[in-house]
C-alpha cells in the first residue's frame, strides 16, 4: 500500500479484500490515520515459507532509499491495473499507475 505520507506499507493477508476494509477502518497500527491506496499486489498459493520470504524481501526493500525507488519501479512496470472493488460504497481498491 501507498500511504500518504509517500512511504509503502508492505503485508500479507489470506483475503485482500477484508484486510483492506481493516486498514480503511482504522483497524491496523501502522496505518491508522493515514490514507492508504493498495498500489501492488501478489497472489501466492501453496507454501507458507515462500509467501514469507516474498514479504520479507519487500519489506527489506522498503527500507532504504535505493529499494524505494526499486518499489517505485516495480509498480511502474506491473503489466496490470489494480481494479476499484466497491464495498458498501466504499472503494476498496485504487489504482495508483499515474
Amino acid at each position: 500500500m501507498k500511504l500518504s505520507d509517500g512511504r509503502f506499507y508492505v503485508g500479507q493477508t489470506s483475503d485482500l479484500i477484508i484486510r483492506l476494509q481493516e486498514h480503511r477502518d482504522g483497524m491496523q497500527r501502522q496505518t491508522k490515520k493515514k490514507y492508504q491506496r493498495l498500489a501492488y499486489y501478489e497472489s501466492f498459493e501453496g507454501n507458507r515459507d515462500s509467501v514469507n520470504e516474498r514479504e520479507a524481501e519487500l519489506a527489506k526493500m522498503n527500507q532504504s532509499g535505493f529499494g524505494h525507488l526499486r518499489l517505485r519501479q516495480m509498480i511502474k512496470r506491473c503489466p496490470w491495473t489494480v481494479e476499484a472493488v466497491r464495498l458498501g460504497g466504499v472503494t476498496a481498491l485504487e489504482s495508483i499507475h499515474e
